[in-house]
């Protein structure tokens, strides 16, 4: 029984190699397999869809302009990837700190649930739910924010999310205990009560 259910496809590394040699259809295939991913971090990190996929198309420029300096033995490609969106989004939000606060970020649930079958009350409830959530998030440091993203919405584990945020599992470990009682904290206090 065959494992890989790709054979015939290069794995990341090898497309990676490729594009260093200035590959094109490598390229295109290695950001069709992550741009997605890469895209749906910025939107966690607190971009607009619009400046998330500015941040994609950046950081998939630094992938075809650096490709000769990714090294397989410092983490996979994905973890390359991701480390590369993480200091785009920071970037950015250095540059737009004078976004209002609290600006709701764009969230596929609630598209979802504009468009869905649930009725206007749950839909206005579950709509502001979530936008309390993703302000409480926008609210938090950011490494904390960019630790509950990877670890807690992307589902990386500790480990990954410690190689693309270039620190230890244990870091990674207290950021995300004091972004929760943060959270849990901010969204009791929303809603009126004491944690």
């Amino acid at each position: 029984m065959d494992s890989d259910p790709r054979p015939s496809e290069p794995d990341d590394v090898a497309l990676m190699h490729a594009i260093a040699q200035q590959d094109r259809n490598a390229f295109a295939q290695l950001m069709g397999r992550h741009l997605d991913r890469v895209h749906q971090f910025a939107v966690r990190s607190g971009c607009d869809r619009a400046s998330a996929d500015d941040v994609a198309q950046e950081c998939f420029l630094r992938v075809w302009q650096r490709a000769g300096s990714y090294q397989s033995g410092r983490g996979s490609v994905r973890t390359w990837l991701l480390g590369i969106t993480r200091n785009l989004t920071i970037d950015r939000a250095r540059r737009e700190q004078s976004r209002p606060e609290g600006s709701a970020v764009d969230d596929p649930e609630l598209d979802q649930m504009a468009n869905g079958a649930a009725s206007a009350s749950d839909t206005l409830a579950r709509a502001q739910r979530s936008e309390a959530l993703q302000a409480a998030i926008a609210k938090l440091p950011e490494r904390q924010r960019s630790a509950l993203i990877l670890c807690q919405l992307q589902g990386h584990s500790q480990a990954d999310a410690a190689a693309i945020m270039q620190t230890t599992s244990d870091a990674i470990e207290s950021l995300l205990g004091r972004a929760r009682r943060q959270l849990k904290k901010a969204l009791s206090t929303k809603a009126g009560t004491t944690p």
